[in-house]
């Protein structure tokens, strides 16, 4: 394996400062490395958000000082870390039960997600 998306996350993910996110990411992050010896590169993700930031229930919106992180952290690596794109919902109608989509929602965002990272 040469390359590892990670989506980051934690219980406190509104409240958690800058130094948190970047302190316990690092953390995985050497721990990801000595499991896979061979990775050439990770891309940070967060996961997929309201639109516009607007918050259509729980755990659809994303702090700052997340995003703060992740930029910080990527700045460090030397490349080895990028960021991914900021993947939004078009409406709040996806989720089915927030932060949880609807299978359409789903599918909705995967096509999304997945014509990013589609090879040319």
């Amino acid at each position: 394996m040469d390359r590892v998306y990670f989506v980051t996350a934690k219980q406190d993910y509104l409240t958690a400062t800058q130094q948190s996110w970047e302190t316990d990411t690092e953390a995985a992050i050497a721990t990801i490395k000595v499991k896979y010896p061979k990775l050439r590169h990770l891309e940070l993700m967060t996961f997929v958000r309201s639109p516009e930031g607007k918050n259509c229930g729980e755990q659809t919106t994303v702090s700052p000082n997340l995003d703060a992180a992740h930029a910080a952290i990527a700045g460090r690596s030397n490349g080895f870390v990028t960021v991914a794109p900021h993947f939004l919902v078009p409406n709040c109608n996806v989720f089915s039960n927030a932060p949880h989509m609807s299978s359409q929602g789903n599918a909705t965002m995967g096509n999304l997600i997945g014509e990013h990272y589609a090879a040319p």
